[in-house]
């Protein structure tokens, strides 16, 4: 049996429309497609003409300054500028003692005396002679080092009686590798 005119009127007035997710990717992808050309069009017609504006305004000033100072000069700035590198170079690879003689300071008995002091930044080591007072003194010392948390080894090669009833004593410890660290600020 034939379908009715009224239901072959409305399936004919019905716009056609694509089922499903395949309409919503199309749009997707369309509107995607429209802003990376905008994207792309503000790029090439809008910043880089800019950037060339600003690029050749720059080398123009470049090259005014050039001219206005004389060639020597040039070298001369150049030279000093790479003795100034050079010298901050230096200065970032240099070992400051001087944490080390503040901690001698702080980790030294007051009865105790330093006769040599020879100190290995490569190895973190340092080697020492010393005179204390009594052998108690003495004792103190080598406790104080080996309670300190900088001191990672140590070795003592000898205590024997000296003049007036002085100790002499010697040996070598060994500072935490950071302990050298350059700490200037540079």
């Amino acid at each position: 049996m034939p379908l009715p005119q009224k239901v072959i009127d409305r399936l004919s007035r019905e716009p056609a429309t694509t089922p499903g997710w395949s309409g919503q990717l199309l749009l997707f992808s369309s509107a995607l497609f429209l802003i990376s050309l905008f994207v792309y069009a503000g790029v090439v017609f809008g910043y880089r003409p800019y950037y060339e504006k600003q690029r050749k305004a720059l080398n123009n000033k470049i090259q005014t300054f050039t001219q206005q100072i004389p060639l020597p000069e040039q070298e001369k700035i150049t030279s000093f500028y790479s003795q100034l590198a050079n010298t901050k170079e230096l200065l970032d690879k240099h070992v400051l003692l001087t944490p080390v003689f503040a901690w001698l300071e702080k980790n030294t008995h007051s009865n105790v005396f330093l006769k040599s002091l020879s100190i290995d930044v490569g190895g973190g080591q340092i080697s020492f002679s010393a005179t204390g007072k009594s052998l108690l003194d003495v004792q103190e010392q080598l406790a104080v080092l080996e309670r300190s948390p900088d001191v990672q080894t140590m070795t003592i090669t000898g205590v024997t009686a000296g003049e007036k009833g002085a100790w002499d004593f010697g040996g070598t410890f060994s500072l935490s590798p950071e302990f050298f660290a350059n700490k200037t600020g540079l």
